[in-house]
């Protein structure tokens, strides 16, 4: 993979990204169960008219569609209207949207069956990428090693980054080796 062929690429590629992100407008919503119509009304505004290039969305299983749908068995259905509204969006305003989403498991690597709810969003993701830092609850006091997974890339490679990461500081380091 590009990743492995070539990791000063992605270590150039991710403090590109940084710089550029730390200088644009941010903004945050944090309406609860947001119905998917005012969340794209919401976003076409702050596109057109603050500039925005990046959208992301923290949990999109919190997203509601204003569609009515029965409480038997339709959750699915709801998810798959609101992810299909989502690549839309991305497309018609030419902005990557950003979707997070939990995933249920325990110390394993993930995988993309352990996204909650998602089947729908990864079938119309473009890239799934998942995290993995190797330990299940409890607190870390020293940096430990983690993963960058590239599960899914519709126009490139898929793989794997090694990196450390500071959970007291929020941050993923370029892995350190030891080589004697």
């Amino acid at each position: 993979t590009w990743i492995e062929e070539d990791p000063d690429m992605f270590e150039e590629v991710a403090r590109a990204a940084v710089a550029k992100l730390s200088r644009g407008p941010l903004f945050i919503d944090d309406t609860p169960e947001l119905e998917i119509v005012d969340f794209l009304c919401k976003v076409n505004k702050v596109v057109k008219e603050e500039g925005v290039r990046l959208i992301v969305i923290d949990c999109f299983q919190f997203m509601r569609d204003s569609k009515s749908f029965p409480a038997c068995g339709q959750h699915e259905e709801e998810m798959a209207c609101i992810a299909e509204s989502l690549k839309k969006a991305a497309e018609e305003l030419r902005v990557p949207i950003i979707v997070l989403s939990p995933i249920q498991r325990g110390t394993d690597r993930p995988q993309m069956d352990d996204l909650l709810d998602s089947k729908e969003l990864i079938e119309m993701a473009d890239v799934v990428i998942l995290m993995h830092n190797g330990i299940w609850m409890g607190e870390v006091e020293a940096p430990i090693s983690g993963e960058f997974i590239i599960a899914k890339n519709t126009h490139g490679s898929i793989g794997t980054a090694e990196l450390t990461c500071d959970l007291n500081q929020g941050k993923f380091y370029e892995k350190e080796t030891n080589d004697i």
